[in-house]
């Protein structure tokens, strides 16, 4: 759906990276994004909401909350190494590409964590490493599409 793909691309576009922010910047349109461009940003959008559902059980240390085993399995297939992203067609592809795989796989490891509730400290130490790799991602995906290819 056309709404969804200009929400998504407008997340993207939210997270500019810091040494970008204050700078005028062009940006390609969603069209003009590569495949590879294109599918971070449906990731990215499809994992949104389930980061968030997962912020407000850590921060409220709700993991008792009956949403928990369906966010983590959504993070596990998500993160499933059967589920790739497009191949890169372009040099700055090539880096995104990797990172992505990388972030991705961060995904599944979050997925298939063993009783969070017990290894609390654990969990929400991965949690955070996964929010800021996929914000950062997100970032990437802004700068990239601040170039020309």
């Amino acid at each position: 759906d056309q709404d969804q793909i200009d929400e998504a691309y407008q997340l993207i576009l939210s997270a500019t990276p810091a040494q970008l922010q204050g700078q005028e910047l062009t940006y390609r349109t969603y069209e003009e994004a590569t495949n590879l461009e294109r599918g971070i940003t449906k990731m990215t959008y499809l994992i949104a909401p389930t980061l968030s559902d997962l912020d407000y059980i850590v921060k409220t240390q709700a993991y008792d909350h009956e949403a928990l085993p369906i966010l983590l399995e959504e993070l596990e297939s998500l993160g499933s190494p059967t589920l790739l992203p497009p191949a890169p067609q372009t040099a700055m592809d090539l880096q995104l590409f990797e990172n992505m795989q990388a972030v991705q796989a961060m995904w599944g490891q979050l997925g298939q964590f063993d009783d969070p509730k017990t290894n609390r400290a654990e969990f929400e130490q991965l949690y955070f490493e996964v929010r800021k790799e996929t914000l950062n991602m997100m970032a990437r995906v802004n700068y990239t599409l601040s170039e020309e290819i």
